[in-house]
C-alpha cells in the first residue's frame, strides 16, 4: 500500500514539473526550453534509411533566434532531421548545415560561430535559409504548427510506457502467475 501511495505522489510531482515546465517554455524560458528539447530528442528514433542526400548523416544547427521565439515550430523541424538521419546540434561551429532565421537586427550568436568557424577553421558549413530549409525538409509553415509539441508531450506518455507490461511483470504479478501457481501445485501431486 506504501509503494503505491509513494509512485501515486511521483505520478502527481512529474505531473506539476511537467506544467510548470510547459509554463517556463511559453513565457521563453531558456533552461525551461532546453530541457525539454533534451527530453524531446531522447525520445525521437534516427532514420537509417538514406531519404534525402542533404540531410543525411549531418548534423544541423537551427538558429537560436528561431529556437526562442518559436520553439514548437523549432522542435518540429528537429523532428523531421532525425527522420530523415540527421541530427541535431546547438553548437554551430561543428554543424554541417545551419538554418539562418532572421527576426529583426540583432545579432545572430550562433551564425557568427558559423563564420568563424568558416574563416578560422576552414570548415564548409552549408548556410540555408529558413524558407530554403524548410523546402529542402517539403515542409510548410502550416505543417509546422499541426502537432503543439509542447503540451502534448506530457506525464501520460511516460505513464502508458509503464502500462506496458513485459513476460516477467505479467508472470509476477499478472495472470501468468496464477496459472504457473496452478501447474506447480498439481505437479506435486
Amino acid at each position: 500500500m506504501l509503494k503505491k501511495r509513494n509512485n501515486d505522489y511521483r505520478a502527481e510531482r512529474a505531473k506539476e514539473h511537467n506544467l510548470s515546465l510547459i509554463e517556463m517554455i511559453n513565457g521563453c524560458n531558456l533552461k525551461a526550453q532546453n530541457e525539454f528539447m533534451k527530453n524531446f530528442i531522447h525520445r525521437l528514433q534516427l532514420s537509417e534509411e538514406k531519404q534525402d542526400e542533404l540531410f543525411f548523416g549531418k548534423s544541423v544547427c537551427i538558429s537560436s533566434h528561431f529556437q526562442n521565439k518559436r520553439f514548437n515550430e523549432f522542435l518540429a523541424i528537429i523532428e523531421r532531421l532525425y527522420s530523415l538521419g540527421a541530427t541535431y546540434t546547438g553548437k554551430a561551429s561543428v554543424c554541417d548545415i545551419f538554418i539562418e532565421y532572421q527576426d529583426g537586427e540583432e545579432e545572430e550568436i550562433r551564425f557568427a560561430s558559423v563564420k568563424q568557424a568558416e574563416e578560422i577553421e576552414n570548415k564548409s558549413i552549408l548556410i540555408l535559409s529558413l524558407e530554403e530549409a524548410l523546402k529542402s525538409l517539403n515542409l510548410t509553415t502550416e505543417d509546422l504548427n499541426k502537432v503543439d509539441h509542447i503540451n502534448s508531450k506530457l506525464y501520460t506518455e511516460r505513464k502508458e510506457r509503464k502500462k506496458r507490461k513485459t513476460w516477467w511483470n505479467l508472470l509476477l504479478y499478472g495472470r501468468i502467475k496464477n496459472h504457473v501457481g496452478r501447474f506447480v501445485k498439481s505437479a506435486r501431486c
